[in-house]
């Protein structure tokens, strides 16, 4: 049986490496090669374990996800479960309350069906009675007098409603006429007092008046006097006099105007206007008579 070379290579340097002989180059580039080889091979190895790994526990997650989830929408099934099964036993309850209640309501419809039928004979009674009896259209005539009575006896008291709205409202109006008279007559009592200060002060100032005109005259009597007596006075004394005559008639001009200015402007700048009477009072229905 012939061996191939290389087996017989490989045999030879196994025995010389327990032999602890020295190995060729060859054969240790040749382990160099065939280990890298070997790692080369476990690293891929390590990637793909690696890569079955992550999809492992992603998929692990996804499951826990899953499950996370399933046990929520199992925990809301069973509260929700739990609330249809207290849903239900209140409904029953109420089925059950409605029942007796409906038991009650046919005892009741029972009971009215016996009164009506009782009330039915009643009525058949009254109507025979009635066909027999004559004094029912006299009750008739009676219960009609009656209501016209009624209506009439209601048209009487709108009437009489009416007449007091319109009373009362007449009454508010001459208050209310009251009220503004009360006022003008304080107001005509201030004027009055105002008036008779003004005619005080024109008093006085009349015989201030007066009295300078007074004076004046005897004045202008003296100087008449003076010219008769003395005719060819000098011309200084004839030019005072007529300043004299000059300046009176304007004293007495500056005086009218204060006198008219307190009677005009005065007055009516104190004065206030009188309150206005209502269309409805006594006073506009006389003047309007």
């Amino acid at each position: 049986m012939d061996i191939p070379p290389e087996t017989e290579r490989y045999i030879k340097e196994i025995i010389d490496h327990s032999l602890d002989l020295p190995v060729s180059s060859e054969t240790l580039q040749l382990k160099l090669i065939a280990s890298e080889d070997a790692r080369c091979r476990l690293q891929d190895k390590v990637f793909l374990l690696e890569d079955r790994v992550n999809e492992a526990s992603t998929r692990l997650e996804k499951c826990k996800a899953e499950a996370s989830m399933n046990a929520h929408g199992l925990r809301k099934c069973i509260q929700e479960k739990e609330e249809v099964i207290a849903r239900c036993v209140d409904l029953t309850d109420q089925n059950s309350q409605f029942q007796r209640e409906c038991v009650l309501y046919d005892q009741d419809i029972e009971r009215l069906m016996e009164s009506y039928d009782e009330l039915g004979k009643d009525n058949e009674e009254l109507k025979t009675q009635l066909n027999n009896s004559t004094s029912v259209l006299s009750l008739v005539a009676e219960v009609e007098i009656l209501k016209q009575d009624k209506e009439d006896l209601q048209i009487n008291l709108s009437r009489t409603e009416n007449l007091v709205l319109s009373l009362a409202a007449e009454v508010e109006t001459l208050k209310q006429d009251k009220e503004h008279l009360r006022e003008n007559l304080l107001k005509a009592e201030d004027e009055a007092k105002v008036l008779f200060e003004e005619g005080r002060i024109l008093d006085k100032e009349n015989k201030r008046l007066l009295k300078k005109l007074n004076k004046e005259k005897g004045e202008e009597s003296n100087r008449k006097k003076c010219s008769h007596e003395a005719p060819s006075g000098s011309a200084s004394s004839f030019r005072h006099r007529e300043s004299g005559k000059r300046k009176s008639p304007l004293m007495k001009s500056s005086c009218t105007e204060t006198i008219l200015f307190n009677l005009d402007g005065g007055v009516d700048s104190e004065r206030h206007p009188l309150s206005p009477l209502q269309p409805n009072s006594p006073n506009s229905r006389r003047l309007k008579k």
